[in-house]
């Protein structure tokens, strides 16, 4: 469950560019320890850039990803499905960089995103997480409620 000050980051950037959607996708990822792809019950969806390379779309909430969904993806049944970050870091980052499949952060309703390597996000993941734990725990509940 978001809390308001993530739901309000998360309205905030829904409309804003690319870099500012990778940094709230880094700090709400790394806050709630959980990201969204979509996928049915044969498939996980990907998308390709526009240089014809295969990426994987994530978002930081179920709301954004289920709002991602296009018609003909619903009636081939996809659905937002979250993955733990530590599922993300031990079994999807591994796999998605040894078939050379990039991850397309956040896309915004035309589909566009900053692409990143596996690898490389999972790095900046890692990172916004030590930050978070070096920060006391009675600062992290404080500025989750403002």
């Amino acid at each position: 469950m978001l809390t308001n000050k993530q739901e309000l980051s998360i309205q905030r950037a829904k409309s804003a560019d690319a870099t500012t959607r990778y940094i709230a996708f880094i700090e709400l990822v790394a806050e709630t320890e959980t990201l969204w792809i979509l996928e049915s019950q044969d498939y996980v969806l990907t998308l390709d850039s526009e240089d014809g390379e295969e990426l994987l779309p994530v978002w930081p909430s179920e709301s954004l990803a289920h709002d991602a969904i296009e018609s003909d993806e619903a009636e081939g049944g996809f659905q937002a499905v979250s993955r733990t970050l530590q599922q993300w870091l031990e079994k999807s980052v591994p796999n998605l960089v040894s078939e050379n499949v990039l991850v397309g952060v956040f896309p915004d309703k035309r589909r566009k995103c900053p692409v990143i390597a596996a690898d490389k996000l999972a790095s900046d993941l890692e990172k916004a997480m030590s930050r978070l734990r070096l920060m006391p725990s009675a600062l992290v509940e404080l500025t989750r409620r403002v």
